[in-house]
Order: C-alpha cells, then structure tokens, then sequence
C-alpha cells in the first residue's frame, strides 16, 4: 500500500508542476460550488484504470490530484468552510441511500460514480469542517505537525496488523473497529515517540 501511495507521488509530480506553472488552481477554484461537487465524477469514471492488487491507479490519482488542485486556491477553501453543512448532508444522503439499496456490493460503471461522488462530498464535508474548527496554531498543532509524515507511516502498519487478528476474535463489528483503532493509535504515538529519539530514525521517516 505505502509503495502504491508512492507510486501516485511520482505520477502526480509533472501534472502538479504544470498546474503550479499554469497556476491551474485559481481555474478550478472559480467554479460554481455544485461543479466542485461534481468533480467527484472523475475518480468514479476512472475507476478500474491501472488496477494494482486492487487498487485503481486512476481513481486514487484522480483524487489526489483534485485536493491539490482545489487546495491551491485560498478563496475555494472559504467557500468549501461555507458549504460544509451542505456537502455534510449530501454525503449523508448518499450514503444512507447506498446503505438502503446495497450499491457498495453492486459493480459497474454507474456504481464507481455514485460511490465517486459520495467519496467526494463526503472529503469537501471533511475539509470544510476541519477548516472550520481545527484551523488554528498552537503547541499541539505544532507537535502533531512534525509527526505528521511519521505517522501517516506508522498507522498503516499497525491497522493491518491489529485488524488481521481482531477480525478473528468473534466480536461484533462495532467493538472490533473501536479495539483496532484504539491498539493502533496507541502503538503508532509509541513508534513516533521511539522515532524520534534517534537521529537516523528521525530522517527516515521525517521527523522534524
């Protein structure tokens, strides 16, 4: 998973350098709100292109690409914070109807677009809500700034490894997703902490 993740990287690097010497973000920032929301029809268009070990190369670059771009733009920040309550409840919509009818379990085309644009409103939700409340400076947020890299890195190892014996255990869904994320939370700060107590740790794995 990490390597794919580095694989989108690489394959992002040129498109991000055009936009940046186009100066592309103010482009896309200048659209109507419901056209933003609508951009989550890309990634489920692409989906299924490039597939590696089940994972689509054009879906997850595509989305990638749209957080760059719709994040080069200070003005579409403001008004994705002021929409937040709009796409919160267009993905929640989205999703109960998804639930309702079963279409994560379906396949097809027209199935990667719904769920494409329940992916997107749901992270334009996210991101409004984040900008809103945790848009602040401050020792915390300077401490979990230079961890940040470090545990992007670490959370996954541990999820799966915690995940690969949970699943197994016999409880219900709900504590098992509370005991993994619980485990790995508390065994990925650990592997920060022993990080960055040494120097070549501490470049490895970008440690501030």
């Amino acid at each position: 998973f990490i390597l794919f993740l580095l694989l989108i990287s690489l394959a992002a690097l040129p498109i991000m350098g055009w936009g940046k010497r186009r100066r592309s973000g103010g482009l896309i920032a200048g659209l109507p709100q419901c056209l933003v929301a609508a951009m989550g029809l890309l990634p489920g268009a692409l989906t299924g292109l490039l597939d590696f070990g089940g994972y689509s190369m054009g879906r997850y670059l595509s989305f990638f690409l749209l957080g760059y771009f719709l994040l080069a733009d200070n003005g579409l920040e403001r008004r994705v914070e002021r929409c937040r309550r709009r796409y919160l409840l267009a993905a929640l919509v989205l999703l109960g109807l998804s639930m309702a009818f079963a279409i994560e379990g379906r396949s097809g085309f027209l199935r990667n677009l719904y769920l494409g644009i329940l992916s997107w409103t749901g992270a334009l939700a996210l991101w409004g809500y984040s900008r809103r409340f945790f848009n602040w400076r401050g020792r915390i947020s300077a401490n979990l700034s230079r961890a940040s890299f470090s545990v992007y890195v670490f959370h996954q190892s541990w999820v799966v490894l915690f995940a690969y014996f949970v699943v197994d255990s016999g409880l219900q869904a709900w504590p098992q997703v509370l005991l993994v994320i619980a485990l790995s939370a508390l065994f990925t700060y650990l592997s920060y902490l022993l990080s960055r107590r040494f120097r070549a740790t501490r470049f490895l794995f970008g440690i501030k």
